[in-house]
Protein backbone atom coordinates (compact mmCIF):
# COMPACT_ATOMS: atom_id res chain seq x y z
CA UNK A 1 0.00 0.00 0.00
CA UNK A 2 2.85 2.38 0.94
CA UNK A 3 4.62 1.55 -2.34
CA UNK A 4 1.48 2.40 -4.36
CA UNK A 5 1.11 5.74 -2.54
CA UNK A 6 4.76 6.58 -3.14
CA UNK A 7 4.44 5.75 -6.87
CA UNK A 8 1.29 7.91 -7.14
CA UNK A 9 3.05 10.86 -5.50
CA UNK A 10 6.03 10.50 -7.89
CA UNK A 11 3.77 10.47 -10.93
CA UNK A 12 2.00 13.59 -9.70
CA UNK A 13 5.37 15.31 -9.28
CA UNK A 14 6.52 14.33 -12.80
CA UNK A 15 3.25 15.55 -14.36
CA UNK A 16 3.52 18.83 -12.45
CA UNK A 17 7.08 19.30 -13.74
CA UNK A 18 6.00 18.73 -17.38
CA UNK A 19 3.10 21.12 -16.94
CA UNK A 20 5.40 23.78 -15.53
CA UNK A 21 7.83 23.41 -18.46
CA UNK A 22 4.99 23.50 -20.99
CA UNK A 23 3.52 26.54 -19.28
CA UNK A 24 6.91 28.22 -19.38
CA UNK A 25 7.27 27.46 -23.13
CA UNK A 26 3.77 28.74 -23.84
CA UNK A 27 4.56 31.84 -21.84
CA UNK A 28 7.79 32.47 -23.77
CA UNK A 29 6.09 32.04 -27.14
CA UNK A 30 3.40 34.44 -26.05
CA UNK A 31 6.05 36.99 -25.05
CA UNK A 32 7.83 36.58 -28.38
CA UNK A 33 4.63 37.11 -30.33
CA UNK A 34 3.81 40.18 -28.22
CA UNK A 35 7.29 41.53 -28.93
CA UNK A 36 6.76 41.05 -32.69
CA UNK A 37 3.37 42.77 -32.44
CA UNK A 38 4.91 45.65 -30.48
CA UNK A 39 7.71 45.93 -33.07
CA UNK A 40 5.17 45.98 -35.88
CA UNK A 41 3.02 48.70 -34.31
CA UNK A 42 6.03 50.78 -33.31
CA UNK A 43 7.49 50.73 -36.82
CA UNK A 44 4.15 51.74 -38.34
CA UNK A 45 3.83 54.61 -35.82
CA UNK A 46 7.50 55.57 -36.27
CA UNK A 47 8.10 55.04 -32.56
CA UNK A 48 11.65 53.87 -33.18
CA UNK A 49 12.76 53.86 -29.55
CA UNK A 50 10.05 51.37 -28.55
CA UNK A 51 10.66 49.43 -31.79
CA UNK A 52 14.36 49.14 -30.96
CA UNK A 53 13.54 47.75 -27.50
CA UNK A 54 11.24 45.05 -28.92
CA UNK A 55 13.73 44.26 -31.68
CA UNK A 56 16.65 43.86 -29.30
CA UNK A 57 14.55 41.58 -27.08
CA UNK A 58 13.80 39.31 -30.05
CA UNK A 59 17.46 39.21 -31.10
CA UNK A 60 18.56 38.26 -27.60
CA UNK A 61 16.11 35.35 -27.58
CA UNK A 62 16.66 33.95 -31.07
CA UNK A 63 18.60 31.01 -29.60
CA UNK A 64 15.68 30.03 -27.39
CA UNK A 65 13.09 30.12 -30.16
CA UNK A 66 12.19 33.77 -30.74
CA UNK A 67 10.82 33.95 -34.32
CA UNK A 68 13.07 36.35 -36.23
CA UNK A 69 14.47 35.39 -39.63
CA UNK A 70 17.88 36.66 -40.67
CA UNK A 71 16.42 38.64 -43.55
CA UNK A 72 13.82 40.12 -41.20
CA UNK A 73 16.68 41.22 -38.96
CA UNK A 74 18.28 42.97 -41.92
CA UNK A 75 14.99 44.68 -42.84
CA UNK A 76 14.31 45.87 -39.27
CA UNK A 77 17.82 47.33 -39.08
CA UNK A 78 17.04 49.21 -42.30
CA UNK A 79 13.79 50.53 -40.77
CA UNK A 80 15.69 51.66 -37.63
CA UNK A 81 18.41 53.23 -39.80
CA UNK A 82 21.04 50.94 -38.31
CA UNK A 83 22.60 50.79 -41.76
CA UNK A 84 25.97 49.35 -40.73
CA UNK A 85 24.28 46.36 -39.06
CA UNK A 86 21.83 45.96 -41.93
CA UNK A 87 24.51 45.98 -44.63
CA UNK A 88 26.69 43.58 -42.64
CA UNK A 89 23.86 41.02 -42.48
CA UNK A 90 22.85 41.53 -46.12
CA UNK A 91 26.45 41.37 -47.40
CA UNK A 92 27.13 38.15 -45.52
CA UNK A 93 24.08 36.54 -47.14
CA UNK A 94 25.07 37.69 -50.62
CA UNK A 95 28.63 36.48 -50.09
CA UNK A 96 27.37 33.01 -49.12
CA UNK A 97 25.57 32.93 -52.46
CA UNK A 98 28.31 34.34 -54.70
CA UNK A 99 31.60 33.27 -53.10
CA UNK A 100 32.23 29.58 -53.79
CA UNK A 101 35.08 29.54 -51.25
CA UNK A 102 32.93 30.87 -48.40
CA UNK A 103 31.02 28.50 -46.15
CA UNK A 104 28.38 30.22 -44.05
CA UNK A 105 27.60 28.67 -40.69
CA UNK A 106 24.01 27.47 -40.56
CA UNK A 107 21.84 29.18 -37.96
CA UNK A 108 18.41 27.89 -37.02
CA UNK A 109 15.76 30.62 -37.18
CA UNK A 110 12.00 30.38 -36.78
CA UNK A 111 9.53 32.03 -39.14
CA UNK A 112 6.28 33.73 -38.23
CA UNK A 113 3.82 34.75 -40.95
CA UNK A 114 2.22 37.72 -39.21
CA UNK A 115 1.66 41.44 -39.61
CA UNK A 116 5.33 42.25 -38.95
CA UNK A 117 6.50 39.95 -41.71
CA UNK A 118 4.04 41.45 -44.20
CA UNK A 119 5.01 44.98 -43.16
CA UNK A 120 8.76 44.42 -43.61
CA UNK A 121 8.35 42.90 -47.08
CA UNK A 122 5.67 45.36 -48.22
CA UNK A 123 7.80 47.24 -50.77
CA UNK A 124 10.17 44.49 -51.92
CA UNK A 125 8.12 42.52 -54.44
CA UNK A 126 8.79 42.43 -57.28
CA UNK A 127 12.37 43.39 -56.45
CA UNK A 128 13.46 45.48 -59.42
CA UNK A 129 15.89 48.30 -60.10
CA UNK A 130 13.63 51.20 -58.93
CA UNK A 131 13.29 49.54 -55.52
CA UNK A 132 17.04 48.92 -55.33
CA UNK A 133 17.72 52.55 -56.27
CA UNK A 134 15.41 53.80 -53.50
CA UNK A 135 17.25 51.65 -50.92
CA UNK A 136 20.59 52.91 -52.23
CA UNK A 137 19.38 56.51 -51.95
CA UNK A 138 18.42 55.96 -48.28
CA UNK A 139 21.83 54.57 -47.44
CA UNK A 140 23.71 57.20 -49.48
CA UNK A 141 22.05 59.97 -47.47
CA UNK A 142 23.38 58.53 -44.19
CA UNK A 143 26.76 59.16 -42.57
CA UNK A 144 28.09 55.58 -42.72
CA UNK A 145 31.43 55.00 -44.45
CA UNK A 146 31.58 55.16 -48.22
CA UNK A 147 32.85 51.58 -48.56
CA UNK A 148 29.61 50.25 -47.04
CA UNK A 149 27.53 52.42 -49.37
CA UNK A 150 29.43 51.21 -52.44
CA UNK A 151 29.21 47.59 -51.33
CA UNK A 152 25.47 47.86 -50.74
CA UNK A 153 24.91 49.32 -54.21
CA UNK A 154 26.91 46.51 -55.81
CA UNK A 155 25.18 43.71 -53.93
CA UNK A 156 21.65 45.06 -54.47
CA UNK A 157 22.23 45.12 -58.21
CA UNK A 158 23.67 41.60 -58.03
CA UNK A 159 20.45 40.37 -56.43
CA UNK A 160 18.41 41.62 -59.39
CA UNK A 161 20.93 40.36 -61.91
CA UNK A 162 21.72 36.86 -60.66
CA UNK A 163 19.45 33.90 -60.13
CA UNK A 164 20.62 30.64 -58.68
CA UNK A 165 20.07 26.93 -58.41
CA UNK A 166 21.12 24.94 -55.37
CA UNK A 167 23.15 21.75 -55.43
CA UNK A 168 23.34 19.76 -52.22
CA UNK A 169 26.33 17.48 -51.70
CA UNK A 170 25.48 13.79 -51.35
CA UNK A 171 28.39 13.25 -48.96
CA UNK A 172 27.72 16.18 -46.64
CA UNK A 173 25.12 18.78 -45.73
CA UNK A 174 26.88 21.52 -47.71
CA UNK A 175 24.98 23.49 -50.33
CA UNK A 176 26.54 24.97 -53.46
CA UNK A 177 24.91 27.68 -55.59
CA UNK A 178 25.01 27.72 -59.39
CA UNK A 179 24.15 31.20 -60.59
CA UNK A 180 22.83 32.45 -63.90
CA UNK A 181 21.70 35.75 -65.41
CA UNK A 182 17.99 36.19 -64.67
CA UNK A 183 17.52 39.92 -65.42
CA UNK A 184 19.81 42.15 -67.48
CA UNK A 185 18.11 45.48 -66.71
CA UNK A 186 20.81 46.52 -64.25
CA UNK A 187 23.69 44.42 -65.59
CA UNK A 188 25.69 47.40 -66.83
CA UNK A 189 25.07 49.27 -63.56
CA UNK A 190 26.28 46.24 -61.62
CA UNK A 191 29.46 45.92 -63.69
CA UNK A 192 30.30 49.58 -63.15
CA UNK A 193 29.61 49.39 -59.41
CA UNK A 194 31.47 46.08 -58.95
CA UNK A 195 34.52 47.14 -60.96
CA UNK A 196 34.74 50.43 -59.06
CA UNK A 197 34.40 48.62 -55.72
CA UNK A 198 37.18 46.16 -56.56
CA UNK A 199 39.42 49.01 -57.69
CA UNK A 200 38.72 51.25 -54.68
CA UNK A 201 38.73 48.56 -51.96
CA UNK A 202 41.11 45.78 -53.10
CA UNK A 203 41.63 44.48 -49.54
CA UNK A 204 37.90 43.96 -48.87
CA UNK A 205 36.80 40.35 -48.35
CA UNK A 206 34.15 40.99 -50.99
CA UNK A 207 36.61 42.15 -53.67
CA UNK A 208 38.16 38.75 -54.21
CA UNK A 209 35.05 36.85 -55.30
CA UNK A 210 33.67 39.83 -57.18
CA UNK A 211 36.87 40.16 -59.18
CA UNK A 212 37.60 36.48 -59.77
CA UNK A 213 34.14 34.95 -60.05
CA UNK A 214 31.22 37.29 -60.54
CA UNK A 215 32.56 40.08 -62.77
CA UNK A 216 34.13 37.68 -65.36
CA UNK A 217 30.95 35.58 -65.43
CA UNK A 218 28.66 38.58 -65.94
CA UNK A 219 31.06 40.19 -68.43
CA UNK A 220 31.12 37.05 -70.56
CA UNK A 221 27.33 36.81 -70.66
CA UNK A 222 26.85 40.52 -71.30
CA UNK A 223 29.33 40.45 -74.18
CA UNK A 224 26.93 38.02 -75.86
CA UNK A 225 23.95 40.26 -75.13
CA UNK A 226 25.77 43.31 -76.53
CA UNK A 227 26.66 41.36 -79.64
CA UNK A 228 23.04 40.20 -79.97
CA UNK A 229 21.80 43.81 -79.80
CA UNK A 230 24.25 44.71 -82.54
CA UNK A 231 23.55 41.63 -84.67
CA UNK A 232 20.76 39.23 -83.59
CA UNK A 233 22.31 36.46 -85.69
CA UNK A 234 25.90 36.84 -84.48
CA UNK A 235 25.73 33.97 -81.99
CA UNK A 236 24.35 31.69 -84.70
CA UNK A 237 27.41 31.72 -86.93
CA UNK A 238 29.44 28.50 -87.01
CA UNK A 239 26.81 26.62 -85.02
CA UNK A 240 24.90 23.42 -85.70
CA UNK A 241 21.69 22.58 -87.48
CA UNK A 242 20.11 20.33 -90.06
CA UNK A 243 18.91 20.99 -93.60
CA UNK A 244 17.19 19.15 -96.41
CA UNK A 245 18.07 20.19 -99.99
CA UNK A 246 16.53 19.36 -103.35
CA UNK A 247 18.60 20.15 -106.47
CA UNK A 248 18.57 20.46 -110.23
CA UNK A 249 22.04 20.04 -111.69
CA UNK A 250 24.25 19.79 -114.74
CA UNK A 251 27.18 17.42 -115.15
CA UNK A 252 30.04 16.63 -117.49
CA UNK A 253 32.50 13.78 -117.83
CA UNK A 254 36.24 14.00 -118.51
CA UNK A 255 39.30 11.79 -118.21
CA UNK A 256 40.68 8.84 -120.20
CA UNK A 257 37.40 6.99 -119.91
CA UNK A 258 35.91 9.39 -122.44
CA UNK A 259 37.86 7.50 -125.15
CA UNK A 260 35.11 4.90 -124.80
CA UNK A 261 32.22 6.86 -123.29
CA UNK A 262 29.90 9.67 -124.22
CA UNK A 263 27.75 11.59 -121.73
CA UNK A 264 24.66 13.76 -121.77
CA UNK A 265 22.18 15.12 -119.23
CA UNK A 266 18.87 13.48 -118.49
CA UNK A 267 16.21 14.79 -116.12
CA UNK A 268 18.63 15.46 -113.19
CA UNK A 269 17.60 15.22 -109.55
CA UNK A 270 19.50 15.29 -106.27
CA UNK A 271 18.32 15.16 -102.65
CA UNK A 272 20.67 15.78 -99.74
CA UNK A 273 20.38 15.70 -95.95
CA UNK A 274 22.90 17.81 -94.04
CA UNK A 275 23.61 17.49 -90.30
CA UNK A 276 25.92 20.05 -88.75
CA UNK A 277 27.62 20.40 -85.37
CA UNK A 278 29.46 23.70 -85.01
CA UNK A 279 31.75 23.85 -88.09
CA UNK A 280 31.58 20.19 -89.07
CA UNK A 281 28.83 18.80 -91.29
CA UNK A 282 27.88 15.36 -92.55
CA UNK A 283 26.02 15.34 -95.86
CA UNK A 284 24.36 12.27 -97.36
CA UNK A 285 22.90 12.48 -100.85
CA UNK A 286 21.28 10.52 -103.67
CA UNK A 287 21.22 11.70 -107.27
CA UNK A 288 20.63 10.74 -110.87
CA UNK A 289 20.79 12.67 -114.12
CA UNK A 290 23.99 12.15 -116.10
CA UNK A 291 23.69 9.51 -118.79
CA UNK A 292 26.99 7.79 -119.45
CA UNK A 293 26.92 5.45 -122.44
CA UNK A 294 29.35 3.63 -124.71
CA UNK A 295 30.38 5.16 -127.99
CA UNK A 296 28.71 3.47 -130.98
CA UNK A 297 31.80 1.48 -131.93
CA UNK A 298 31.93 -0.17 -128.47
CA UNK A 299 28.22 -0.55 -127.79
CA UNK A 300 26.74 -3.99 -127.35
CA UNK A 301 23.24 -5.05 -128.26
CA UNK A 302 21.99 -4.68 -124.69
CA UNK A 303 23.57 -1.28 -124.05
CA UNK A 304 21.46 1.85 -124.41
CA UNK A 305 21.83 5.60 -124.09
CA UNK A 306 18.81 6.70 -122.05
CA UNK A 307 19.23 5.29 -118.53
CA UNK A 308 20.57 7.81 -116.04
CA UNK A 309 23.52 6.92 -113.80
CA UNK A 310 22.63 6.60 -110.11
CA UNK A 311 24.98 8.02 -107.49
CA UNK A 312 24.83 8.02 -103.72
CA UNK A 313 27.47 9.33 -101.37
CA UNK A 314 28.55 10.83 -98.08
CA UNK A 315 30.52 14.07 -97.73
CA UNK A 316 32.27 15.57 -94.72
CA UNK A 317 32.19 19.36 -94.77
CA UNK A 318 33.85 22.21 -92.90
CA UNK A 319 32.29 25.67 -92.53
CA UNK A 320 35.10 27.95 -93.63
CA UNK A 321 32.98 31.13 -93.59
CA UNK A 322 29.62 31.96 -92.09
CA UNK A 323 27.56 35.16 -91.90
CA UNK A 324 23.96 36.35 -91.87
CA UNK A 325 23.39 35.50 -95.54
CA UNK A 326 26.40 33.54 -96.84
CA UNK A 327 27.99 30.28 -95.73
CA UNK A 328 30.92 28.62 -97.54
CA UNK A 329 31.54 24.92 -96.90
CA UNK A 330 34.29 22.94 -98.63
CA UNK A 331 33.95 19.17 -98.38
CA UNK A 332 35.40 15.83 -99.30
CA UNK A 333 33.81 12.42 -99.31
CA UNK A 334 33.01 9.06 -100.81
CA UNK A 335 30.45 8.15 -103.45
CA UNK A 336 29.47 5.23 -105.66
CA UNK A 337 27.99 5.37 -109.14
CA UNK A 338 26.35 2.71 -111.25
CA UNK A 339 26.44 3.07 -115.06
CA UNK A 340 22.85 2.21 -115.98
CA UNK A 341 23.26 2.57 -119.78
CA UNK A 342 26.38 0.40 -119.92
CA UNK A 343 24.79 -2.72 -118.48
CA UNK A 344 27.97 -4.75 -118.10
CA UNK A 345 30.07 -1.99 -116.57
CA UNK A 346 31.23 -2.28 -112.97
CA UNK A 347 29.93 0.21 -110.45
CA UNK A 348 32.58 2.73 -109.51
CA UNK A 349 33.89 3.82 -106.09
CA UNK A 350 34.64 7.52 -106.14
CA UNK A 351 36.60 10.07 -104.18
CA UNK A 352 34.73 13.36 -104.11
CA UNK A 353 35.58 16.92 -103.19
CA UNK A 354 33.93 20.28 -103.73
CA UNK A 355 32.33 23.31 -102.16
CA UNK A 356 28.84 24.31 -101.05
CA UNK A 357 27.88 27.98 -101.02
CA UNK A 358 24.63 28.73 -99.14
CA UNK A 359 22.59 31.90 -99.43
CA UNK A 360 20.09 32.29 -96.57
CA UNK A 361 17.38 34.40 -98.10
CA UNK A 362 14.99 34.00 -95.15
CA UNK A 363 15.43 33.20 -91.46
CA UNK A 364 13.38 33.62 -88.32
CA UNK A 365 14.98 36.06 -85.88
CA UNK A 366 16.51 34.48 -82.73
CA UNK A 367 14.53 35.30 -79.60
CA UNK A 368 17.59 36.14 -77.49
CA UNK A 369 21.37 35.92 -77.32
CA UNK A 370 21.21 32.24 -76.41
CA UNK A 371 18.54 31.01 -78.83
CA UNK A 372 19.91 28.17 -80.91
CA UNK A 373 16.79 27.25 -82.87
CA UNK A 374 16.12 29.36 -85.95
CA UNK A 375 14.44 28.20 -89.14
CA UNK A 376 15.92 29.14 -92.50
CA UNK A 377 15.34 28.83 -96.21
CA UNK A 378 18.48 28.59 -98.32
CA UNK A 379 19.60 28.64 -101.90
CA UNK A 380 22.64 26.37 -102.31
CA UNK A 381 25.15 26.27 -105.12
CA UNK A 382 27.23 23.09 -105.18
CA UNK A 383 30.28 22.26 -107.21
CA UNK A 384 31.53 18.68 -106.86
CA UNK A 385 34.17 16.72 -108.67
CA UNK A 386 34.25 12.92 -108.38
CA UNK A 387 37.28 10.86 -109.34
CA UNK A 388 36.11 7.43 -110.42
CA UNK A 389 36.86 4.72 -112.96
CA UNK A 390 35.15 2.80 -115.75
CA UNK A 391 35.61 -0.87 -116.55
CA UNK A 392 33.66 -3.16 -118.81
CA UNK A 393 34.58 -6.59 -120.05
CA UNK A 394 35.75 -6.53 -123.67
CA UNK A 395 36.59 -2.82 -123.63
CA UNK A 396 40.21 -1.62 -123.61
CA UNK A 397 41.71 -4.98 -122.71
CA UNK A 398 39.49 -5.12 -119.61
CA UNK A 399 41.45 -2.31 -117.97
CA UNK A 400 40.06 0.37 -115.66
CA UNK A 401 40.00 3.84 -117.12
CA UNK A 402 39.94 6.93 -114.95
CA UNK A 403 37.02 9.32 -115.29
CA UNK A 404 36.23 12.63 -113.66
CA UNK A 405 32.65 13.76 -113.06
CA UNK A 406 31.91 17.46 -112.66
CA UNK A 407 28.63 18.46 -111.00
CA UNK A 408 27.15 21.96 -110.92
CA UNK A 409 23.99 21.97 -108.80
CA UNK A 410 21.50 24.58 -107.64
CA UNK A 411 19.23 23.56 -104.78
CA UNK A 412 16.60 24.83 -102.39
CA UNK A 413 17.03 23.98 -98.70
CA UNK A 414 14.92 24.17 -95.57
CA UNK A 415 15.95 23.47 -92.00
CA UNK A 416 16.88 24.68 -88.54
CA UNK A 417 19.91 26.77 -87.67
Amino acid sequence: MKIRCLFFVMMLGFAASLWAQESQMVSKKSLFLRAREALHESLKNEDYERAATAFDYLKENVRVGAPLEIFEEYLVNMELKRFDDAISIYADGRRAFMDSAYSKKFEMRFREDDGLNLYLYRHLSPFEKPIADSLIARVDSSDIKQESKDLYRTLLYSEILLGYKTLRSSSSDSVRYIYYIKDTTCAEAFLIAAQNFVQDYPSSKHSSYLKNQIIPFVQKIMNKHRLYRKDPFAHKYYTGGSNLYVYKWLGTLSGEGTDYLNSKMGTSFMIELSLRSWRISLNGYYSYGLITYLKPEFKGTSDGDSEEDVTYGLNLGFTAFDSRYIRVEPFLGYSRTSFESAVNAESSDEFALGTNVDYRFWSTTPGNAFSYLTFSCLLRFKYMVQFDSFKQEGIGNNKKFGTVRHTFALGLGLGDW
